[in-house]
């Protein structure tokens, strides 16, 4: 192999190494499942799910199969114990996600797109402007700041 492809290996290597441990590390500004309470087991099981898996390629109905109900009985238990839907959950998992490495990775935005659960970065940049009103970019160079 040549020198080249080793570096970019090790380089590669390394940034895998970052995401996990960035995306494993416990965020201050990340609500866990434990903090975010649910008196009924349906939702306290979803959120559970959510929380631990969002950063992979997950969908309501991923979900609600795997806690065997329908979709809309999710969706309607969710609705009434957080006053929003599965999918705002999702999203809020992922953003805080990707807030939790921008902040403490100096890893592409990019691979924390990819490494939050975000289908590509101009999702995760959408969601970003809508929430946050800023783009990723402007986050990161915020905190930075200190701001």
């Amino acid at each position: 192999m040549p020198l080249t492809a080793l570096a970019r290996l090790a380089e590669f290597l390394a940034d895998v190494t970052d995401i996990t441990a960035a995306s494993a590390a416990p965020a201050k500004d990340i609500v866990s499942p434990n903090q975010r309470r649910s008196p009924d087991p349906l939702v306290k099981s979803a959120l559970e799910i959510i929380w631990n898996h969002s950063h992979r390629g997950l969908s309501v109905v991923m979900i609600a199969r795997q806690l065997n109900v329908t979709r809309r009985t999710l969706e309607r238990h969710f609705k009434v114990a957080h006053d929003c839907s599965v999918l705002e959950e999702v999203l809020r998992c992922r953003l805080s996600r990707a807030k939790q490495m921008l902040f403490s990775t100096h890893l592409p935005i990019k691979r924390i797109a990819y490494a939050s659960g975000f289908s590509s970065p101009t999702h995760m940049a959408i969601a970003f402007r809508r929430l946050l009103k800023m783009s990723p970019r402007k986050f990161r160079e915020a905190k930075f700041k200190g701001g």
